[in-house]
């Protein structure tokens, strides 16, 4: 996903957020403040407190490691580990699938050679691919 993605993502959530609680933009509340509001509220306590971005990221790593497991034989195992000869087209490559799986596992400080041999053992995958609280 684009840093720009990213983004655009994040200023979706917060409008949703803002009307959620009730708030306009015109306040100038932080979203930080708009977050801990809604994190009070018993119902939302679990969901609110990860960021959409974190949740795309968390599944995007849910899907790696389940692919990942699969026998060899899978199409879908074969689509994500199938290295292609040839040499790729001059100038920025395009981000793959798998390069954005590599600086997810490297933003959670974890070597991506280190993260295939920890998919291997579901329970220890999600342990690691669950999210950090940032809020509290």
């Amino acid at each position: 996903m684009r840093k720009e993605d990213e983004k655009r993502i994040s200023v979706a959530e917060m409008n949703w957020l803002c009307k959620i609680r009730g708030v306009s933009r015109l306040q100038h509340i932080r979203n930080e403040d708009i977050r801990k509001q809604l994190g009070m509220m018993e119902t939302m306590v679990e969901r609110m407190m990860e960021t959409m971005v974190e949740r795309i990221e968390k599944r995007k790593l849910q899907w790696f490691g389940h692919v990942s497991r699969m026998s060899s034989e899978r199409l879908p195992y074969l689509a994500l580990h199938t290295q292609l000869e040839g040499t790729r087209s001059r100038g920025r490559q395009k981000t793959r699938w798998r390069d954005n799986v590599r600086s997810d596992t490297e933003e959670k400080n974890l070597e991506f050679k280190e993260a295939l041999s920890l998919l291997k053992d579901r329970y220890k995958w999600m342990e690691f691919v669950r999210p950090h609280r940032r809020y509290s």
